[in-house]
């Protein structure tokens, strides 16, 4: 009889990240092709919770962002799937669907993997702090960028204790100007102050996480089969996903490529962002964004988010915490599909799967020097289709959500360091 070990190994190497695994779902009509990115004409309609914009107080800026995020089928990759992500009630907000896959060991992803949208959000949505507060207090800039690495890590795998780990986040602010440091330093103060997402990495954040079990929402939704078209996506004329070259940090040095096929306890790696200014006039906080999970097969690429709210016009990109909600929601899809592996060795089918978030956004005071940004709740809901036992279904739900990265970010405190260079000298 196998060992619990040995099936991990079969189920993560052969059927997740080598061949794929198998399509057990039944397939919801003919094969689509799929954009990395495109904007959606219907936006994100959660089964298990009822969306809703959080209340503001006077001077606060809410972004409340939900997303639903579904497996797309693929005999090349179990990992493939996609997420439809809309900040709630706010005009100029457009739908955007993203898709999402892992490298293998053998195969090179077909679209950016959960961890990278993820930390995409994390350096886009300080470099727009970092903007505004350039604008608040009138500098002239040259030019402003945000660099990120987050190191994540998997304990003890391939055994019952297996759980997943976000140990440090490192965001360095890159300015050119010839203001005096201590206004450049003041930059930092109010962007990091003002950093919603910041906030939710570094402090435990509220999560009100929920399983729903076989609801009459698979009366109407299934996986689609279906694959990516390519890398270049394109909205309006704008490429706004391509292949990128290797991100070059000037603030620190890129680790070694780690491979799936040689899993060590502890498991570690890390996700690299670099986040510039886009240089619209019309959108002067639309970002072009560099990333990568430095992994085996994990390709390069070069995105967009816009955060530009108060503009005319319509936006070019999703913002930036459509890409740290989504980013979120698809981590948690992973650890599905590669628990929902386990069990299929084990006889036991999950028929499919969907994961549901809502993140509540806020800044006190928006744009002041007493901006202060949080995440006030965080709403998780795992919905489960299957003929197993409700026990069977909750410990999948359970586990998935034990080793998913980027919710144990948001759950719990995370070591943040955060420094701020002018003109590659580093402040203190």
């Amino acid at each position: 009889m196998k060992t619990i070990k040995n099936v991990f190994i079969l189920t993560i190497l052969t059927a997740l990240f080598i061949s794929g695994g198998t399509i057990n779902a039944q397939s919801n009509g003919a094969s689509i092709d799929y954009n990395v990115i495109s904007r959606s004409d219907i936006g994100p309609r959660p089964a298990g919770f009822q969306p809703e914009n959080a209340s503001p107080v006077n001077g606060t800026y809410t972004e409340s962002v939900a997303t639903v995020s579904s497996r797309v089928l693929n005999e090349k990759t179990a990992m493939l799937k996609k997420v439809c992500a809309q900040p709630i009630g706010k005009k100029g907000f457009s739908a955007w669907e993203f898709l999402c896959d892992e490298g293998g060991h053998t195969y090179a992803q077909s679209a950016p993997n959960p961890l990278s949208y993820m930390v995409g959000g994390i350096s886009s949505s300080l470099l727009t702090r970092v903007e505004q507060a350039i604008k608040m207090l009138s500098l002239d800039v040259v030019s402003a960028k945000v660099e990120a690495k987050v190191f994540f890590r998997f304990n003890d795998p391939f055994t019952p204790k297996w759980t997943g780990f976000t140990d440090k986040l490192i965001a360095n602010i890159l300015i050119d100007s010839n203001e005096p440091a201590e206004k450049i330093a003041e930059v930092k103060r109010m962007a990091v102050q003002a950093w919603a997402i910041g906030e939710c990495i570094t402090n435990p954040t509220p999560v009100d996480a929920q399983f729903a079990l076989n609801t009459r929402i698979w009366e109407t939704e299934s996986a689609r089969l279906g694959k990516v078209a390519g890398p270049d996506s394109y909205d309006n004329g704008m490429k706004i996903t391509s292949k990128g070259n290797q991100p070059e940090p000037e603030s620190f040095e890129l680790g070694i490529d780690v491979s799936m096929a040689e899993f060590t306890n502890p498991f570690i790696f890390e996700v690299v962002s670099i986040s510039e200014s886009a240089n619209d006039v019309q959108r002067p906080y639309l970002h072009k964004i560099k990333i990568r999970a430095i992994q085996e097969n994990y390709l390069a690429w070069d995105i967009y988010a816009d955060d530009s709210r108060e503009c005319e016009g319509i936006d070019k990109a999703p913002t930036s915490s459509d890409y740290f909600t989504a980013g979120t929601s698809l981590c948690l899809m992973s650890q599905l599909t590669g628990w929902s592996e386990f069990y299929n060795h084990q006889g036991i089918e999950f028929d499919d799967y969907r994961v549901e978030h809502q993140f509540n956004y806020q800044v006190d005071n928006y744009m002041t020097p007493s901006a202060t940004g949080h995440v006030d709740g965080v709403t998780t809901r795992i919905l489960i289709k299957s003929n197993a036992s409700e026990k069977v279904m909750s410990d999948f739900a359970s586990q998935a959500l034990r080793t998913c990265f980027a919710g144990e970010a948001v759950t719990n405190a995370t070591t943040t360091e955060i420094s701020v260079s002018k003109n590659g000298k580093l402040l203190k």
